[in-house]
């Protein structure tokens, strides 16, 4: 190595432990503002290139001041589940960052061609970020990759198998990663307008009256009985899980509608009572008094539901106040 690489990467290890707070910076604005908003996503990473892996890319391409023209150095990836959801985080980095540069990576590809489609921009902390804190940070540069994780996929894999470019790879397997790139594609759209379907379900559940006809003769399913349970427990949180495991549970020869949930219910709600009375522990979320509702009145579910000991005491000691 020449004496102006050795240099070179000297100076870039005096400057790691900078490129490193650069780092943990723009990945707790992102997290925190990621979390402020409600928002899910798949992960949020960070790193900093390591000196070997400078000196291989200058190695590889010719650079008058790499230091300043490589932005690269620091880097973070945001992970999305949707399409939708990378938008968004598209707004948040606008709204966090100096944003220098942004490249969409699918627009250099035809639509013939396969490739890596995530997004990538080259930001600064930039005004914001005030006092000394932030002095060495300032001039620095990090780049930010947003993708789904089936863009990740592709990225990751494609690097496995040493995939740089389209050209350089054989025809016979080029055919195959058509394959898979389309795949991936076509994957993305329909989780994304799968997500779309679900929204539009839960809404088109919310607009239905509460407590109507319309409402109660709906089926059970995740969006329904959810519903029902904020509707029947506006002041109680619903346990996710717990509904989940009561759908899995259910006679659903014998509960096929939210009207078949309510007339158990109302069958058990002095049962419940009671019950509520001796244990309130035991009575934290809308889903506990719905599923000791239905276990108050129905044996199938008693037999099938994971209940503890003290329920089924109960179920047995407040019987006679289940109404017929």
């Amino acid at each position: 190595m020449s004496k102006e690489r050795i240099s070179l990467i000297e100076k870039y290890k005096a400057l790691i432990p900078n490129y490193e707070s650069l780092v943990d910076e723009i990945k707790l604005a992102l997290e925190q503002r990621i979390d402020s908003i409600g928002l899910n996503v798949a992960s949020v990473q960070g790193r900093v290139k390591t000196s070997d892996s400078l000196a291989n890319k200058v190695e590889r391409k010719e650079y008058k001041d790499p230091l300043a023209e490589i932005h690269d150095l620091a880097g973070v990836r945001v992970v999305c589940q949707f399409t939708p959801d990378a938008q968004v985080v598209d707004g948040l980095i606008h709204e966090l960052f100096e944003v220098h540069e942004k490249t969409k990576k699918s627009d250099s590809l035809g639509f013939e061609k396969m490739g890596y489609q995530g997004t990538h921009y080259i930001v600064s902390l930039g005004p914001k970020y005030q006092g000394a804190r932030y002095d060495k940070l300032a001039a620095l540069k990090s780049e930010i990759q947003v993708r789904t994780i089936l863009e990740d996929a592709w990225a990751q894999i494609s690097h496995t198998l040493d995939y740089k470019s389209e050209a350089s790879v054989p025809e016979k397997e080029r055919r195959e990663l058509y394959k898979v790139s389309t795949l991936l594609e076509v994957s993305q759209d329909i989780f994304d307008r799968t997500r779309e379907t679900r929204k539009q379900y839960s809404e088109d559940v919310r607009k239905k009256r509460l407590g109507s006809l319309e409402f109660l003769a709906q089926p059970i399913d995740r969006e329904t009985i959810t519903a029902y349970t904020r509707w029947k427990y506006p002041n109680l949180q619903v346990k996710d899980n717990l509904q989940e495991l009561l759908i899995r549970d259910l006679d659903h020869s014998r509960f096929s509608s939210l009207k078949d949930i309510e007339d158990a219910v109302m069958r058990a709600v002095d049962a419940i009572e009671a019950y509520r009375a001796e244990a309130p522990s035991l009575f934290t979320f809308g889903t506990d008094y719905l599923t000791k509702s239905i276990g108050f009145v129905d044996d199938h579910f008693r037999r099938t539901h994971g209940f503890g000991d003290q329920t089924r005491q109960a179920f047995n000691k407040y019987s006679h106040l289940v109404r017929k």
